[in-house]
């Protein structure tokens, strides 16, 4: 008969998640049913400490659950623990198992526990005899859905070990590339940064050159007459205003700028003069 799914996936969601080794469905010669031609199975068999324990949902419409059943009498004769789950409330499954994997684990003995209403756990003697196993004949077939202990080592045979070392030495080699083209990608981009960082400086101070020749322009050219030498136009001297406080009164920039852009020596005491008559603060 199927049993509550949704109380076999609340116990194995505790199994799991403590890592437990357990067989669902398992079944011995000794543990028959009441018809005596086959063997009962029960729910899970868990290993707890290499003690074999049992856990059933007690379904009241099977013969062979609950005090008076196979599985009890089974349980009591070998010395095997046995968790006896009622579902009335199926939201305390999970604490249910949890509980009885703590007894067992703490060698609990010549106990009957109730964990909640109509949930029993029975502890035999301890050492249980449920360690035994190999006095009991279990069957064979079907074979029963198992887990492996998590904590069972992996047997490896010697040629899959050398495959397993050519591989990882394998894997290694590519880590070691893929780490130096890294390196050498992360060398480059040092080298782009710095060349950002040169056209960057470029750009600010041409902004900062069209910024000043947008804000004047030359009319009647630079200097009054034309001649070298000569007095500074009245534009002339709004450019060399306009430069020399773009450059916070650095005089020496502000005549490399003049020289530059326009092709005029500007003395740096015309530059001063201007900047000095125009400004409250040099």
């Amino acid at each position: 008969m199927q049993k509550n799914s949704r109380g076999a996936e609340q116990i194995q969601k505790v199994l799991e998640l403590f890592k437990i080794e357990y067989q669902r469905q398992k079944s011995f010669l000794q543990m028959k049913s009441v018809t005596g031609n086959n063997a009962t199975r029960v729910d899970y068999a868990i290993k707890i400490n290499d003690f074999w324990a049992l856990i059933e949902i007690n379904d009241q419409q099977e013969k062979s659950i609950g005090k008076s059943g196979t599985i009890f009498q089974f349980a009591q004769k070998f010395d095997y623990p046995l968790l006896l789950i009622d579902l009335s409330n199926i939201k305390q499954v999970q604490s249910q198992v949890s509980q009885f994997i703590d007894d067992l684990r703490k060698g609990a003995s010549n106990l009957n526990k109730e964990y909640s209403p109509n949930t029993w756990g029975y502890f035999g003697d301890y050492p249980y005899a449920g360690a035994n196993e190999t006095s009991l004949t279990t069957e064979e077939k079907p074979q029963p859905e198992t887990i492996a202990s998590p904590e069972k080592e992996v047997e490896l045979s010697k040629e899959d070990y050398q495959k397993l070392r050519a591989e990882n030495e394998n894997l290694q080699a590519e880590v070691v590339s893929y780490r130096n083209v890294i390196s050498e990608f992360m060398k480059q981009i040092a080298d782009l940064n710095i060349l950002m960082e040169r056209n960057n400086k470029k750009i600010r101070q041409l902004d900062k050159y069209g910024k000043i020749e947008k804000s004047v322009n030359i009319h009647g050219g630079f200097r009054i007459n034309g001649k070298q030498g000569g007095r500074l136009t009245k534009s002339a001297q709004a450019v060399v205003l306009a430069a020399a406080q773009e450059f916070d009164g650095n005089w020496a920039k502000t005549k490399q700028f003049i020289g530059a852009h326009y092709g005029e020596d500007v003395s740096t005491s015309t530059i001063k003069r201007i900047y000095q008559k125009n400004n409250k603060k040099i």
